[in-house]
């Protein structure tokens, strides 16, 4: 049996509910094939619209557009039948940046507004060079990539120049996003130098920085999981089979320019940055959170399914909190955890007898997901208001339902969900629309209690609370991953200046118990 230190809540789901049904948006790809990936449909969000990965046999895989509930095709990025196959999307500078894949099969990095007009070419690659993995967008630093050899960085979003050769942005599983990271208004990196036997820890801002240096005994030993904390940096080294001398999770601690093991931390199989500056680990079958780059580790939950959590930890952020799938997806006790950052605030949400679990989806306050996504169950959809954090299910699919029934949430918009299914096979995997009944996602995103009301007012690049008395304020913006961007310590009626170039951005403001939500779209 497994030992939640701390399991607040958990779901019971009635047998009886009356749901709205899901409605398909269109048979894109009209006829049997589908007209959405299974494996590259995440939506972003960017002003109003949100923009998908589509698929259709005229034009092959493209970019399209969800506005006001319909679907639509936005850019036929490689002209004629072959892919564009448009992935790694990220926001800089108020637009999303995406790499796609040109007539000559040689990769293309784009920016687009959510307008076709506005859906344009930014650069090539260096001739003979393919990217890795990722863009990785920092607002003070400019726009990086890495191909297989270099790093690149542009500072404008339109040219780019060589930072460093002979670096290799993955672990040697070839993992994504497990040796960089954002930090300090750049970025931080791993160099792998194995012959000399040595693991480097480097930054970049304005320029190139050695921060440390971890040695370890032979090339068989595995490095992953960069993540920023309070303090500095952390990552993992780990040893293959028997060989562990130095193994652990070690930290790097910014004032002191330190590297040193962390005391009472394993190593970590799976890694996960938290919104509050504090990094989530999984290894030796506990879950456990690290605040501090001198440490200690702290263990939040025990006991979980040994070998599940491989590189990556499903996730969301909201609200300055973390929903992560906290156990084994094929296990028959499912469990779904919320945490922001220790084990105060560590609860399960959701125990779900049926395994098959799909993607987390963030907005505003609330997060999406679902489970018996396939191998043949019936899937169920639900959602978690991080303010109450319980599992509520919004949907359950009827037994003797046609097709795989997987479930993919991609976005919200205008109240409701949006998801791609291959529900019914004689349309394939499409674009379904589900009303969440949830209030807050139709009217208002506002949530305080009775009494006079302040307001959050925006005009052009300033913002303030309106309020009738003179009371300290703290003013939180967040990106729609729920990602803290910055946070304004001010006062009522006092102006101050939006985050500048960020898109939408949900901001918080906290007036004594009085709190209000607002989304607002720098222009």
């Amino acid at each position: 049996m497994k030992n939640f230190l701390r399991s607040i809540f958990i779901v019971v789901l009635g047998s009886n509910l009356a749901f709205a049904q899901p409605e398909l948006v269109s048979d894109f790809n009209a006829g049997a094939a589908g007209g959405i990936s299974e494996f590259n449909n995440r939506g972003h969000y960017i002003g109003d619209v949100i923009v998908l990965p589509v698929i259709d046999s005229e034009f092959g895989e493209e970019l399209g557009v969800l506005k006001d509930g319909e679907l639509q095709l936005l850019k036929d990025l490689n002209p004629g039948a072959a892919d564009g196959s448009p992935r790694g999307f990220v926001t800089y500078d108020s637009l999303l940046y995406f790499i796609a894949d040109d007539t000559e099969a040689e990769e293309v990095i784009w920016s687009t507004d959510g307008t076709e007009a506005g859906t344009q070419q930014v650069f090539l690659l260096p001739e003979g060079e393919e990217l890795f993995w990722n863009l990785i967008p920092s607002e003070e630093a400019g726009l990086f990539f890495a191909t297989f050899d270099s790093l690149y960085r542009s500072p404008d979003g339109i040219t780019y120049e060589g930072i460093l050769s002979n670096v290799e942005l993955r672990d040697p599983l070839s993992n994504p996003n497990s040796t960089y990271c954002l930090f300090d208004g750049g970025i931080a990196f791993l160099r792998d130098r194995s012959q000399d036997e040595e693991l480097q820890l480097w930054a970049f801002k304005d320029s190139l920085e050695l921060l440390g240096i971890a040695s370890y005994p032979t090339i068989l030993y595995k490095y992953r999981g960069l993540t920023p904390v309070s303090d500095g940096l952390i990552f993992t080294l780990e040893g293959s089979f028997t060989m562990n001398e130095g193994e652990g999770i070690y930290g790097y601690v910014a004032e002191s320019g330190s590297l040193d093991r962390i005391p009472n931390a394993p190593p970590a199989l799976a890694h996960l940055a938290l919104s509050s500056n504090r990094a989530l680990f999984f290894g030796d079958g506990d879950f456990y959170v690290v605040n501090s780059a001198a440490g200690p580790a702290e263990v939040i939950i025990s006991d979980v399914e040994p070998g599940v959590q491989f590189n990556q930890i499903p996730h969301a952020a909201a609200n300055n909190r973390s929903i992560f799938l906290s156990d084994d997806p094929f296990a028959e006790d499912l469990r779904v955890s919320q945490t922001a950052g220790s084990i105060f605030t560590t609860s399960t949400v959701a125990t779900l007898e049926v395994p098959n679990f799909s993607n987390f989806l963030a907005f505003d306050r609330f997060v999406f997901f679902a489970n018996g996504t396939f191998n043949g169950f019936e899937a169920n959809i639900y959602y978690v208001d991080t303010e109450n954090p319980v599992a509520q299910l919004i949907y359950a699919y009827p037994d003797g339902v046609t097709g795989f029934r997987s479930v993919q949430p991609i976005g919200v918009q205008n109240g409701k969900l949006y998801f791609a299914s291959d529900v019914d096979d004689t349309v394939g995997r499409e674009l379904y629309a589900l009303d969440t009944g949830i209030d807050d996602l139709v009217n208002s995103t506002e949530y305080i209690d009775n009494g006079p009301q302040p307001e959050l007012q925006f005009a052009g690049e300033h913002f303030s609370l309106a309020y009738g008395e003179d009371l300290p304020v703290r003013v939180s913006a967040y990106d729609l991953n729920g990602r803290l961007i910055r946070q304004w310590d001010t006062r009522t009626n006092q102006t101050e200046k939006v985050v500048p170039g960020k898109g939408l951005l949900v901001y918080v403001a906290q007036v004594g118990k009085k709190q209000i939500v607002r989304k607002y779209f720098y222009r």
